[in-house]
This record gives structure tokens, C-alpha cells and sequence, in this order.
């Protein structure tokens, strides 16, 4: 997990950025050996509610598809207003998208 503002500083300094409409992801080169992540819901989504589901989806989406994301990059992961309220199965779906369109699978390394 990332947690220190110095490594969120670095990570948006150095990255490039990928969205649609339920999710954005801010990554760059890993700072240490291997690659961390951060969530993050925005007072944007509404209530600490609505926040704290958003970023539990987003946790659960990343440990299901953690096998095929590359362990090379830090990734910030945004939730969007809209994470809320779209079924779980399309929010999937929307972010395997992302992922393959940002070349973050695994086997697709740029």
C-alpha cells in the first residue's frame, strides 16, 4: 500500500494517466523493487458511505485481477462518481478495459 505523501508526490510527478468513466488509474515505474497501489474516492462520490464503497470495490476488483496486473508500476486507482452506482460486473469489465488500453497486463509490457 501506498501511504507517505512523498511516494503519492512521486507517483503523480512521474506519471501518466488513464481513466474512464468509473475509474482513473495514475501510474508510474515502481520507487522500490516491487509495485504498490493506493486507493482513492474523492468527497466528489458523496458521503463517507458512498466513499468507503467505491474504494472497497476498487480494493476487490485489483485482488481478483491482481494475477494480471504488472508488478512494475505504482498505481494510484480513482474512484469516479458514476463507481458507485454501476453494478459490479460492469465495473469489472470497465476496468479490465483500462487496464489493456494502458498496456498494464502483464504480458502486454510496453
Amino acid at each position: 500500500m501506498i501511504s507517505k505523501k512523498k511516494h503519492f508526490k512521486y507517483i503523480f510527478a512521474n506519471s501518466k494517466k488513464t481513466g474512464n468513466a468509473t475509474v482513473r488509474i495514475y501510474y508510474a515505474k515502481a520507487y522500490g523493487n516491487k509495485g504498490c497501489y493506493a486507493f482513492v474516492a474523492t468527497k466528489k462520490i458523496g458521503n463517507a458511505v458512498h466513499r468507503n464503497k467505491c474504494r472497497r470495490r476498487l480494493k476487490e476488483v485489483v485482488r481478483l485481477n491482481n494475477d494480471l496486473i504488472s508488478p512494475e508500476y505504482d498505481m494510484i486507482f480513482v474512484a469516479n462518481p458514476e463507481s458507485g452506482t454501476v453494478i459490479f460486473a460492469q465495473f469489472e469489465k470497465d476496468f479490465k478495459k483500462l487496464l489493456e488500453k494502458s498496456k498494464l497486463y502483464k504480458n502486454q509490457l510496453q
